[in-house]
């Protein structure tokens, strides 16, 4: 059963210049087979102390993320998202991280947030759900990059491939990705640990720049996972330059699953939202990427 087009233009027009990004979400749903979600998105009532970026030190990595024990990055650094969220991040996998890569996408995805975009899902039970794409709160995050021998962080015990904590502290999220040989095969877009990292690290990417809002709000977290990684896997493809038709077949069908068990069917892009994509995106290479 194929879930009916129920999307509705952004609420207000924001004070950011869209440039035509309004257009990329307005995206079909579509329900096909259901496969396992390896991405976990986490939150928490605000009970720990708020962050401070201005003295937030790398040895904040220890404590957010003790399970390192004593192994040291390959490669570290800091960057800042054109709407001033600060991101550190820490690759202690063997693949590259490109921050300049992982600062356009997030930035982007923020420009995406601020039209306030809006749409509505029909679930397999008939149940149409509305909700909206708003910016996240201003934040700094901890992005690390890890392999299969590193443990998962006590705030993220379910993550796979990725997971975002968000609001760890106010103001604070927390993210993980995994380059790992577990992830989900089968897919001809996402063939390599690597790659899926890659996906994986999108994914996340959104989970941070988007809080999406639910009519019921025990279907929000479906929604912006939902929204998440059918837009990250366009994103994906137009980075391994494939044209439309090699994306919309590969994208059809495809659906994910929560930690709850939810099945989450995936939206497609048509033809002109894609393209709009490819205008913008093209030259943007992988965030994750073999060395």
């Amino acid at each position: 059963m194929k879930a009916e087009k129920h999307l509705r233009p952004p609420r207000r027009r924001s004070r950011h210049k869209n440039n035509g990004r309004s257009n990329l979400i307005r995206i079909a749903a579509a329900v096909g087979i259901s496969a396992a979600s390896l991405f976990g998105l986490y939150e928490t009532a605000n009970q720990h102390k708020p962050a401070n970026p201005d003295v937030m030190q790398e040895a904040d990595t220890r404590v957010y993320y003790p399970e390192l024990g004593n192994k040291e990055p390959q490669a570290k650094g800091n960057f800042t998202t054109s709407e001033g969220n600060t991101f550190h991040w820490f690759n202690f996998s063997k693949a590259r991280f490109d921050p300049d890569a992982a600062q356009q996408i997030i930035s982007f995805l923020e420009s995406v947030a601020h039209n306030q975009l809006g749409g509505s899902i029909q679930l397999q039970t008939g149940k149409t759900v509305d909700f909206t794409a708003y910016p996240s709160q201003p934040h700094i995050t901890e992005f690390y990059i890890v392999d299969d021998d590193t443990p998962n962080p006590a705030w993220g015990q379910q993550i796979v491939t990725g997971g975002t904590f968000k609001d760890y502290r106010p103001g604070l999220n927390l993210t993980t990705v995994r380059v790992t040989s577990n992830y989900l095969k089968g897919d001809t877009l996402l063939n390599t640990d690597v790659k899926y990292a890659n996906f994986a690290a999108t994914v996340e990417a959104c989970q941070g720049a988007f809080n999406v809002v639910a009519t019921d709000p025990q279907y929000t977290a479906t929604a912006q996972e939902k929204e998440c990684t059918s837009l990250s896997r366009a994103l994906v493809s137009i980075g391994e330059g494939q044209n439309f038709q090699t994306y919309s077949t590969g994208a059809q069908g495809k659906a994910s699953v929560l930690p709850t068990g939810q099945i989450i069917p995936d939206l497609l892009l048509d033809g002109t939202q894609y393209a709009d994509l490819v205008s913008q995106l093209a030259n943007i290479p992988s965030i994750i990427s073999a060395q």
